[in-house]
């Protein structure tokens, strides 16, 4: 891990402007920075006491520890990607990303349809396939002990009220976003497991609505709670050597959710490449646990306790439910 991890900020994935998360990495770069407060203590500015300069130090040294520990970078080369849901979105950001890796020789895209972007990618081979069938066929096709690096992107997004789902379009949520992620979860850590040592790593792009679920989103937001409970308990049941990644954006500026409007102060707008920028560190650099993004993700779990009258100023005012 380069040492600029630990003396500078997480790097931004929203757009630099007027938002919450830009004025926060603004202050740990200044006021709340171990460098930026002894040297305001120093020019006599009252505000900055011994302890609070002491506190602000402390909890740095904490968040390096932290990232240490969490850590294990992977130096191998020739890596195999596979990417389930490459084709659009993130999954397609991901794919360019990982791409320009040198390490990885290559990169395998499940998906219904591919992009004409692949033809000019020596590294992409593309896999068709629909994961809201069986997806043991898909297992057949696929040698998993190849495998180094498993991201499971592919996701469908829910549209009407639960009331008025029919059968078919509640299924094919369930099967693409849980479903099918838990059978290859399931098959590839069996394979893993059986090759003592070897580095793996397993990245599940979850979602910060597994932490609220609003309106028309009640099914997509219980597989991404779903999920994130099955991840949190594999932690504790896998080798150390699978390392396991949970991200958790919010709202991202792809096709999915382009209809839906939020407070873009509290909820700035995902960039999708400096997200799969992020993830392509995260694997690198063999990062365990979850990450949530932007700032307010790493809060929604507190909603969850809030009262009720709270809650609901909480959805007035961000405008979740206008979809």
């Amino acid at each position: 891990m380069n040492i600029k991890d630990y003396v500078l900020p997480t790097s931004l994935v929203v757009p630099f402007g007027v938002n919450i998360d830009t004025f926060i990495y603004l202050c740990l770069l200044t006021i709340f920075h171990p460098l930026g407060t002894w040297i305001l203590r120093f020019r006599n500015f009252e505000l900055f006491s011994e302890k609070f300069c002491f506190t602000i130090t402390l909890l740095w040294i904490i968040r390096g520890i932290n990232k240490y520990y969490r850590s294990l970078p992977n130096i191998n080369t020739n890596r195999t990607v596979l990417i389930t849901g490459g084709s659009n979105g993130l999954g397609l950001e991901c794919v360019k990303s990982l791409n320009s890796d040198v390490n990885i020789s290559k990169i395998i895209v499940v998906d219904l349809c591919p992009r004409l972007e692949f033809e000019h990618f020596k590294k992409v081979e593309f896999l068709k396939f629909d994961l809201n069938n069986d997806i043991e066929k898909l297992i057949q096709q696929i040698n998993l002990e190849e495998i180094d690096v498993m991201v499971l992107n592919a996701g469908k997004r829910q549209t009407k009220i639960i009331s008025s789902l029919s059968t078919l379009e509640l299924s094919s949520i369930l099967n693409i976003n849980l479903i099918s992620n838990i059978k290859l979860l399931k098959s590839y850590i069996e394979i893993s497991t059986q090759t003592t040592n070897k580095r793996r790593h397993i990245v599940v792009i979850g979602s910060v609505l597994g932490f609220v679920g609003p309106c028309k989103l009640g099914i997509y937001s219980c597989t991404k709670i779903s999920l994130l409970a099955i991840l949190e308990s594999l932690q504790t049941e896998i080798p150390s050597w699978i390392r396991l990644s949970m991200i958790l954006p919010g709202q991202l500026n792809s096709q999915m959710f382009a209809d839906v409007s939020v407070n873009e102060f509290l909820a700035p707008i995902i960039d999708i490449r400096l997200l799969s920028l992020k993830i392509r560190n995260i694997v690198n650099n063999g990062e365990n646990g979850s990450f949530a993004y932007p700032m307010y993700g790493r809060l929604l779990p507190v909603y969850q306790i809030l009262p009720w009258w709270m809650q609901k100023c909480c959805r007035w005012f961000s405008g979740m439910d206008n979809v």
